[in-house]
């Protein structure tokens, strides 16, 4: 027992001994040199129990902490103002508001009947009763305290799984990398098969071309030759009269005048102008029109009019004149009788034109025929072309894969924590706009379905050089008018909720915005809260 009360009384002592209005960690409070007091900046020696006496015994003021005998004394204003600095620190009073965040209030305040701590430590002559509503006040501090461990436990979680991510996306890319050579040597062999194929059926073509040429040559030739064959001669009308008899020769006609005779001015006057022939056509010896036309009518009227008196001499021999007429008109093409040598030329002209038009379309059967036949190597040659397709699509998505995973390797190799945020974008609204932020990719800002880009090539910022604070630079945006091109700074800030916050214009056509985040948590920034302790229980004690 009396090694316990040694204990606490070494410890109220110590207390004791720790002026008022000082932060307790402050040593230059400690007494010195057999029990004296040190001034801070004047470097005078005290007895320590001037300390806090209500008068100002150092020229720097620091003496009285926790009263304000010093504050506002002229002689400490100057003093510091000699030294460059203002009386601050002797004109301040240290609230050590345990539960909940020290202050520092005015000197000035101290014992004036308000309690301006919320431990009362400011009221320490004990005039004014003071609650203790530290505790109460530092609610918010607590909270804020544990979010920020929640947070680094978080990050912690998330560099591990970032650095899963980083394994698996590494992994893949060695993989990546391994097959494309393969893929490329496939696509290169297919490449020659289907060269080959594309050969092969060049020459086919070409062979199946030459082919139809030579037989179109000798369509073309055969047509020609059975005409020639098939046209009757002139001199041979009727091939059959020709093979059972010679053709008759034709009777010896008396030579026609190359003009009509001149007749005498005697005989033309006779003539009346009605009776001069004006469309003769074969003049006779004794000067007379001899009409053609009208001698057939008048064969004809005597034909018909004496066929019944004929006797079978005459019947043969007008025979023999009508054949040689009709050999003479056919040879003449006479419009009376188309099966004339002419004629026949027509005909055959007719048939030609007949037999070419089916060769036409005996080449396009020809032509089906031939695409039927060939339908085996071209599905084979379709088959290797589909081969070579997927092969070649399939390696260029290979590439572009290897670049994706390459890029998104090197984004995550620095910060890993980060990894659960990559290509995922988060909103906010300020001001009428909607700024999205895509991270490690882009950031827009959007509004009445126009969106603006803010930036399109990011990288970290460690221009700050602080390297526990992560800061996001979006650059390359849409250039402004007269202006730079838009750009975005992210920082991230310790928080449990990832949301966007506080979006700024520091500058023309440069933004900034907070993300919080449990990736940006570090233990250093518990630090803050040092002051709190350990404040498990709460505190009801009153001045």
């Amino acid at each position: 027992m009396l090694l316990i009360f040694c204990f606490l009384g070494l410890v109220l002592i110590d207390a004791a001994a720790l002026p008022k209005g000082v932060p307790h960690t402050i040593d230059k409070y400690r007494p010195v040199q057999s029990n004296q007091y040190r001034c801070y900046v004047s470097d005078e020696l005290i007895d320590f129990s001037f300390v806090n006496d209500d008068f100002c015994d150092c020229l720097d003021g620091t003496d009285e902490p926790g009263t304000a005998a010093c504050a506002g004394s002229p002689s400490v204003a100057a003093f510091w103002h000699a030294h460059g600095e203002e009386a601050a620190f002797s004109s301040t009073f240290y609230c050590p508001q345990k539960g909940s965040k020290p202050k520092v209030v005015p000197a000035s305040e101290v014992n004036d009947g308000v309690c301006d701590c919320c431990d009362g430590s400011d009221e320490w002559q004990g005039l004014t009763p003071c609650k203790n509503t530290c505790w109460d006040e530092g609610a918010l501090f607590r909270q804020r305290k544990q979010q920020i461990e929640q947070g680094i436990a978080r990050r912690e979680r998330f560099v591990k799984e970032g650095h899963t991510v980083l394994a698996s996306v590494k992994a893949e890319l060695e993989k990546e990398k391994a097959t494309l050579p393969q893929h490329e040597a496939t696509l290169k062999e297919l490449e020659k098969e289907e060269d080959e194929l594309k050969r092969l059926e060049a020459e086919k073509k070409a062979k199946e071309r030459k082919k139809e040429e030579e037989g179109e040559s000798q369509e073309q030739q055969q047509p020609l030759q059975s005409e020639e064959e098939a046209l009757p001669p002139v001199s041979n009308v009727e091939p059959a009269t020709q093979a059972e008899e010679p053709s008759p020769s034709p009777p010896t006609l008396p030579p026609a005048p190359a003009s009509p005779p001149v007749q005498q001015d005697d005989d033309l006057d006779a003539l009346d102008d009605d009776e001069v022939p004006t469309d003769c056509h074969e003049w006779g010896e004794d000067g007379k029109c001899h009409d053609k036309d009208h001698e057939h009518d008048e064969d004809e009227e005597g034909l018909i009019g004496e066929e019944d008196e004929m006797d079978e001499d005459e019947y043969y021999e007008e025979g023999e004149d009508r054949e040689w007429e009709d050999s003479r008109r056919r040879a003449e093409g006479s419009p009376e009788n188309a099966t004339g040598a002419l004629g026949w030329l027509r005909q055959w002209r007719v048939v030609r034109w007949l037999m070419s038009i089916g060769t036409k379309v005996k080449e396009q059967v020809k032509d089906t025929a031939t695409r039927l036949t060939a339908s085996k190597p071209r599905t084979e040659l379709d088959k290797i072309r589909t081969k070579v397709s997927d092969t070649r699509h399939h390696v260029t998505e290979a590439k572009k894969k290897i670049d994706h995973l390459e890029k998104k390797a090197k984004d995550l190799e620095s910060k890993p924590e980060y990894a659960h945020l990559y290509h995922k974008c988060v909103e906010t609204n300020s001001d009428g706009y909607v700024y999205e932020v895509c991270f490690f990719k882009d950031a827009h800002q959007k509004k009445d379905h126009h969106s603006t880009n803010l930036g399109r090539r990011w990288k970290w910022d460690i221009s700050t050089g602080n390297l526990d604070e992560d800061v996001m630079l979006l650059e390359g945006g849409q250039s402004c008018w007269n202006g730079p091109a838009r750009s975005l700074k992210v920082r991230f800030v310790c928080g449990i909720e990832e949301k966007l916050q506080n979006v700024s214009e520091p500058s023309r056509c440069v933004y900034e915005v907070n993300m919080m985040s449990p990736a940006a948590c570090r233990p250093h920034h518990l630090d803050e809260f040092k002051f709190l302790g350990d404040s498990s229980q709460q505190q009801h004690d009153e001045l």
